[in-house]
């Protein structure tokens, strides 16, 4: 067997295998052998006929069919083994020649490759701020108006108030005339807003409300409106509309007092004091996830701007599967159908599959960096965190769902599953606060080296391509 190779600019590789007359052969004889057995041929037993008797009885294209079938199958293991090459996953045999034997070419993906560079001089500032005291008072008051008792006022429309309005809305013409009805609601609620900070969302267009400030019940309003071409609805951009909108009653917000008994009935605070410290420590949390969440992407994107990452075509399609299905359940749990969200972001399906192509790829990049510096950097886990983390996971697992008999068996896959999944989690974690430490200067990396692996429990889980495309399905699935 004569094997030839030719590497692919897309990290796979063509390989041409030409057989001898006799290894080829030998699969046409086991080919005829194997399709006795299935094929009857009258006065014999299956897998009894003889060769000569056989061959006048068997369709040629099924014995062509199953002796490439079984030369492939029992030379396949060989020719990776004599080329070197570690595939990220099956070939595809691309084409077969007519002679006898036959030259056949595969294209195989090769596993993905990253060369790590220079990491351990990246040094990034690291300038969090925690919450000031404007940002507490500011959801204090959120939440104070969350609270708020709406009651009817006889007096004209002020900011804060809602206002219940009959609003009737077309496009219009150039020369004025309506060519659309776009609204007509009856007591429709309009927030008032300030004409300073018109809301992006505001409907039905930004700064709408302040057109309603002083207006007294059963005042009418005529507004024009022309929408601007960056408008978020495809339809409306660049179109001009005219709203007639009449007071139909008025309604004001009536907060509650900001003291101790309010704190009280927000849950177990002693004073108000205490609920605004509780509202300081989770502003400071969220803001510092959402710091450091920034803070990593930069050191990922600076890293692989210094790496070179390598990784074939299917890698990225099996990923773009995933991405596609995380969309779909988000879709479904906001009870939106994909050609709603299609419209609302003004983008084709070919150009969705184009941008789940995109975040595909940088997924893989990131998550390949990951896994090739926690080897570098010999990441570790701590088998008493991962025993906790596995357990807490899987109670929640049978609390949130109903009960359900499962064999012992059954019971110990679900919890190696859980368990294989919180190790990469952990280990994502350890490996982007080491490099946390690196950026910001509190740490010298190890030297790079080839012999440094993971630490890792073999029997539990390994670094092979199946965990690499796991953790790529999970890793960053908010971003979708």
């Amino acid at each position: 067997m004569k094997i030839d190779t030719q590497p692919l600019d897309n990290h796979q590789i063509k390989v041409t295998v030409e057989a001898t007359p006799s290894e080829f052969e030998a699969a046409r004889q086991k080919a005829v052998r194997e399709l006795t057995k299935k094929v009857k041929i009258p006065g014999f037993r299956p897998g009894k006929a003889p060769l000569a008797i056989a061959l006048k009885h068997l369709d040629p294209k099924l014995i062509a069919e199953e002796t490439l079938e079984i030369f492939i199958d029992q030379n396949y293991p060989q020719i990776l083994e004599e080329t070197h090459i570690d595939p990220y996953g099956p070939g595809t045999l691309e084409s077969i020649s007519d002679s006898e034997p036959p030259t056949m070419e595969f294209v195989i993906p090769l596993s993905p490759k990253v060369e790590l560079g220079d990491y351990q001089s990246i040094r990034l500032p690291y300038n969090f701020q925690p919450p000031d005291e404007t940002e507490v008072d500011k959801t204090l008051k959120s939440l104070q108006e969350s609270y708020a008792i709406i009651e009817p006022v006889e007096r004209p429309v002020q900011i804060g108030d809602i206002a219940y309005v009959d609003i009737h809305g077309e496009l219009i013409s150039e020369d004025n005339q309506p060519i659309e009805t776009i609204a007509d609601f009856s007591n429709y609620p309009i927030d008032v807003l300030k004409e300073s900070k018109p809301n992006e969302y505001e409907w039905p267009f930004p700064g709408f409300s302040a057109n309603l400030i002083g207006l007294n019940i059963n005042d009418v309003v005529e507004i024009d409106f022309v929408y601007p071409d960056f408008y978020k609805v495809e339809k409306l951009k660049g179109k001009k509309a005219h709203f007639t909108a009449t007071i139909k009653s008025i309604k004001q917000r009536k907060l509650p007092e900001l003291n101790d008994e309010f704190a009280q009935s927000m849950g177990e605070f002693a004073s108000l004091e205490e609920l605004k410290r509780s509202i300081r420590n989770s502003l400071e949390k969220a803001k510092l996830e959402e710091y450091n969440q920034d803070y990593e992407d930069k050191i990922l994107d600076e890293i692989i701007n210094r790496s070179t990452i390598l990784f074939p075509p299917q890698m990225v399609e099996k990923e773009k599967i995933h991405v596609l299905e995380q969309l779909d359940q988000s879709l479904k749990r906001s009870n939106m159908d994909l050609d709603l969200y299609l419209k609302t972001r003004s983008m084709t399906k070919e150009q969705l599959e184009e941008e789940a192509q995109q975040t595909a790829s940088e997924r893989i990049k990131r998550t390949l960096v990951l896994f090739e510096v926690a080897k570098a950097e010999n990441i570790t886990i701590d088998p008493n965190q991962l025993r906790d983390e596995t357990s807490h996971l899987y109670n929640e697992m049978i609390n949130s769902v109903p009960k359900v008999k499962r064999s012992k068996e059954r019971e110990q896959q679900l919890i190696s599953k859980l368990s294989e999944d919180v190790y990469m989690e952990i280990l994502m974690r350890n490996t982007l606060d080491k490099l946390r430490q690196i950026a910001k200067g509190e740490e010298e990396a190890l030297p790079v080296s080839a012999e440094q692996e993971v630490n890792t429990n073999p029997e539990m889980v390994d670094l092979e391509q199946t965990q690499v495309d796991k953790e790529i399905a999970t890793n960053e699935s908010d971003k979708t």
